[in-house]
């Protein structure tokens, strides 16, 4: 679905990512986790075509990320992060509806996706941006990132402002995504979310991949067999990769 190869990025001097490779598979949910600065963001950026990378490629199909090709490659993705560019003056639903027309997807079928999923999540779509809640503001954001049932979702931080019940209906969106042959990347500092949802984490830091495991890979080798802390898994990853 996703593959991410030798991909590097450099800023003046500063290296932010080191020669990345990685991938998602079809129906696969992959945890993308760093330490502050670890080149985690720089490295959505470049997956989303905001910004170029200095060498490597990105494919998705199969097919090379490119200038020419991303607006059709980009129409298979959904994307979620903290800092959703939503036009204060909009009204919730008027933002989606935006969203939908820059696609070309404001389709019966979207519209339909949109009803439901402000239900579901609580979402007051007739408020303008401008009064809503930070948290609110995520749940436009969600719901922009997969009313038009993507088939990958690139979502960094998705739950930053939400409470423990949307927390729990983003995990369980997230999971029938997933079951309906959907996969996602998700970079997020909340660990024991990514334990609870994804099949494998990618670790990230000083801008190099220094482990790629499996959830059960890693639940082998917790001491109690079922309780990942990935908080600890990072910790000893930073000491062996010290910048």
């Amino acid at each position: 679905m996703l593959e991410v190869k030798n991909l590097s990025k450099q800023f003046g001097r500063f290296e932010a990512v080191k020669n990345a490779n990685f991938a998602v598979d079809r129906g696969e949910i992959v945890g993308f986790v760093g330490p502050n600065g670890a080149g985690k963001s720089t490295t959505i950026d470049m997956i989303l075509g905001l910004t170029n990378p200095e060498t490597g490629e990105i494919l998705i199909n199969s097919e090379i990320l490119t200038q020419k090709s991303a607006a059709k490659l980009h129409q298979k993705m959904g994307f979620l992060s903290t800092d959703m560019n939503l036009d204060r003056n909009l009204t919730g639903y008027e933002a989606l509806a935006f969203f939908a027309h820059l696609r070309g997807d404001w389709t019966p079928a979207v519209k339909n996706n949109i009803k439901k999923l402000a239900v579901e999540i609580n979402a007051n779509l007739n408020k303008k941006i401008k009064k809503l809640s930070r948290g609110n503001r995520q749940k436009i954001g969600l719901i922009a990132s997969i009313m038009n049932a993507p088939e990958l979702l690139v979502m960094d931080e998705p739950t930053s402002g939400f409470d423990p019940i949307v927390q729990s209906e983003f995990i369980r969106l997230l999971k029938a995504h997933k079951a309906q042959g959907g996969s996602a990347l998700i970079s997020s500092h909340n660990l024991s979310e990514i334990a609870e949802i994804c099949d494998r984490v990618v670790f990230i830091v000083g801008g190099r991949i220094v482990d790629n495991q499996s959830m059960n890979e890693l639940r082998e080798k917790a001491p109690k067999r079922e309780i990942i802390d990935l908080d600890a898994v990072l910790e000893k990853l930073v000491d062996k990769n010290p910048d």
